[in-house]
């Protein structure tokens, strides 16, 4: 195996091991800046979601991991798979809107199913997401995401859940050129004054870390 593969399945391993559980995560869990042509970057986001039900408050919440993979199409766009824990799948393609060493815009809109609940009940839970991601670069080694977003979540009942939020990450390099590591925290407000789904709450929230292969640079 190679030194890349054996450094991701470490970490890899870290992160199951501080992650038993299963809950949804909000967070992006990618940069604006496309994946170079022909390459693949893989992911692994370790989320804790924060209980805020009926006036309690659980910082740790429960937790959960997201597996991701992306591919570059062109210099100015990827394309994206993610899977978590709580069973959801995504897809989603990103488009830079501009790219220079300061900073990077990209939109990225992206598609999901609750897979879940599609095998348990007759009810579908999709989610559309359009977020618009900003880089700050520091250098190769360092990036800050500030992602704004929003998202709707629906069901084949003609339900639905309007949310509005944003994420903040980091990316450092922790093993050049092939890993690096970044923290994440994640907020989103239910727009629609009554909940429409029954899973649905006012605020979803989410923060944690994530562990990345191949360098965007």
């Amino acid at each position: 195996m190679s030194r890349c593969g054996r450094t991701f399945y470490l970490w890899l391993f870290l992160a199951a091991s501080c992650s038993q559980g299963a809950c949804a995560t909000h967070s992006v869990l990618t940069g604006a800046r496309a994946v170079p042509v022909d390459n693949w970057q893989f992911t692994v986001g370790v989320s804790f979601v924060p209980q805020l039900e009926k006036g309690d408050f659980d910082v740790l919440g429960l937790p959960m991991l997201d597996f991701a993979a992306r591919f570059g199409v062109s210099e100015v766009s990827d394309v994206g798979v993610r899977f978590n824990t709580m069973g959801f799948l995504s897809v989603d393609a990103k488009f830079e809107l501009f790219d220079n060493d300061a900073a990077t815009m990209a939109i990225k809109p992206s598609f999901g199913l609750d897979l879940i609940q599609a095998v348990g009940s007759n009810t579908f839970i999709m989610q559309f997401d359009v977020p618009l991601l900003v880089d700050g670069h520091v250098g190769k080694d360092a990036t800050i995401t500030l992602a704004g977003k929003f998202s709707t979540l629906f069901d084949a009942h003609g339900r639905h859940d309007h949310y509005l939020g944003w994420d903040l990450a980091g990316d450092v390099t922790v093993q050049d050129p092939y890993v690096k590591l970044g923290p994440f925290v994640s907020m989103m407000w239910r727009l629609n004054n009554e909940q429409q789904l029954a899973r649905a709450v006012d605020l979803l929230a989410a923060y944690g870390f994530a562990i990345r292969t191949q360098d965007t640079y």
